[in-house]
């Protein structure tokens, strides 16, 4: 029903993050802004124009995961 799903999003909104349960970015003003990192599960689109570093963004997301949040990486 659209009222459970209004319920549980308006719970979710109230609730603080624990940074607990998040995907350190390697990127502390990144971290401050997503309530320390990431959330597991959800997907994340970079979009820029050639030649401005999504390449070496997403390599450092991945290396933080591997060695700050002990996430195996790919």
């Amino acid at each position: 029903r659209v009222g459970d799903l209004v319920d549980d999003a308006l719970e979710r909104a109230v609730t603080p993050p624990d940074p607990g349960d998040r995907i350190p970015t390697g990127f502390a003003d990144l971290d401050t802004l997503t309530s320390g990192g990431l959330r597991p599960g959800r997907m994340v689109v970079v979009g820029a124009r050639p030649g401005v570093g999504k390449t070496l963004f997403g390599t450092g997301l991945a290396r933080a995961a591997a060695i700050k949040g002990g996430l195996p990486t790919l």
